[in-house]
């Protein structure tokens, strides 16, 4: 009986390893699908607008989805803090992309952008922004094309792996 209990266990687990890796592409997709949109908003407030950076993140962390809300938000109270933009903007990437579902390619294009925004002309940030979300949508684009291709074979396989151990154990 505690055999199969612990059979039981060792497959669920294998299963469970499968899902977080595929929820792991998930979330990324989430991300770049809130990112993107709200950096083509900065760009047309900097770019038709010229709205101060300042300005333009406060209005972002209210009206963008999550987790682009919480990159604008969190960067904001760097910056009421005595932060500069570039050295907010840069922590809060560095120290939250991995809870903000963003691959470590995906938080290197919005660093890059820390010592542009709010320090050129509005048409050289607006330039880079929008160098920055084609990127962002080519990395978009590759994950969705990742998890068509292997979300189920990662659950497929934590499953697998699971089944391989019992067995080997028996």
């Amino acid at each position: 009986m505690f055999k199969f209990v612990g059979a039981a266990f060792v497959i669920a687990a294998g299963w469970l390893a499968g899902s977080l890796l595929e929820r792991n592409v998930t979330e990324r997709i989430g991300a770049l699908s809130s990112i993107i949109p709200a950096l083509s908003i900065l760009k047309a407030e900097i770019e038709n607008l010229m709205t101060p950076i300042p300005e333009a993140f406060e209005a972002l962390s209210d009206s963008a989805s999550y987790p682009a809300s919480g990159i604008f938000s969190g960067t904001c109270a760097l910056m009421n803090d005595g932060e500069s933009f570039a050295d907010a903007f840069s922590e809060i990437i560095r120290d939250n992309s991995q809870r903000y579902g963003l691959f470590d390619e995906d938080a290197a294009v919005l660093t890059e952008l820390a010592p542009v925004l709010g320090r050129y002309s509005a048409a050289e940030q607006a330039a880079r922004l929008s160098q920055a979300v084609y990127r962002l949508q080519e990395q978009l684009n590759k994950a969705y094309a990742e998890h068509k291709k292997n979300g189920k074979l990662y659950k497929t396989m934590g499953l697998m792996l699971g089944f391989l151990l019992v067995i080997v154990t028996l």
